[in-house]
């Protein structure tokens, strides 16, 4: 997200925050997006009533000028991390700084 938000190129009014991972890491780790970029995120769930409530709370916020980390999805996703990654992930995956775009728009796909 830092990176997205950091590109020139790209032009972000706010996220709609991903489930199946805030369920794990929970909502704080989100706060760098509205506090240090003032962007708004809402963190949905997966039925497609989260999602459209999801969309019309970042709206709200977006009309209302605010950015805040607000959680639709708060009938599984807390503020701290729910549990903590089993030593065999932390094997697997390390943070870094810039990765390989895989997704919509790559033309290697």
């Amino acid at each position: 997200m830092r990176s997205i938000l950091e590109s020139p190129d790209v032009r972000v009014d706010g996220f709609i925050g991903p489930a199946h991972v805030s369920t794990v890491i929970g909502s704080q780790p989100y706060l760098f997006v509205a506090e240090e970029f003032n962007k708004p995120i809402v963190i949905a769930g997966f039925e497609p009533l989260d999602v459209m409530q999801a969309i019309l709370m970042l709206v709200r916020q977006i009309n209302e000028g605010r950015h805040e980390v607000e959680n639709q999805y708060a009938r599984a996703v807390k503020p701290q991390a729910t549990r903590r990654p089993k030593p065999k992930w932390r094997r697997f995956s390390s943070c870094a700084e810039s990765f390989e775009w895989r997704g919509p728009g790559d033309k290697s796909l």
